[in-house]
C-alpha cells in the first residue's frame, strides 16, 4: 500500500516528491521481502537521482538495492544499474557482474 500511495505522490499533478520520498523510506520500517526491499532502493535510489542535488544519497540506495542478493532480482538490477543510474560508482557496477557470473 506504501508503495502505491507514493507512486500516486509521484505522479500527481503537481508531484509531490517528499511525500513520495516519505512514504518509499516508511516501507523498509515493515521488513519486506527482499525482492521488495531491493525495488523500494532502486525506485527510491532514482527518484532522489533525478528530484535531488544529493547523488550520494541516491547513489547508496541503488547499491543497497544491488547488493540484495535475490534470484528473482539479479537480471532486473543489472539492466536497472546500466540504464538507468549512470552515477552509480564502479564497485556497484562489479557487484552486478559478480552476482550474474
Amino acid at each position: 500500500a506504501l508503495i502505491g500511495l507514493a507512486e500516486n505522490y509521484r505522479t500527481a499533478s503537481p508531484p509531490n516528491i517528499r511525500l513520495c520520498i516519505h512514504c518509499l523510506q516508511s516501507v523498509f520500517a515493515l521488513k519486506p521481502p527482499p525482492i521488495i526491499e531491493a525495488r523500494t532502493h532502486l525506485q527510491l535510489g532514482n527518484i532522489l537521482l533525478a528530484h535531488t542535488n544529493n547523488g550520494d544519497f541516491a547513489r547508496q540506495h541503488i547499491e543497497k538495492a544491488v547488493c540484495i542478493k535475490c534470484d528473482e532480482l539479479v537480471i532486473i538490477l543489472v539492466n536497472s544499474c546500466f540504464r538507468y543510474c549512470p552515477l552509480v560508482i564502479t564497485s556497484s557496477s562489479r557487484l552486478c557482474l559478480n552476482y550474474v557470473a
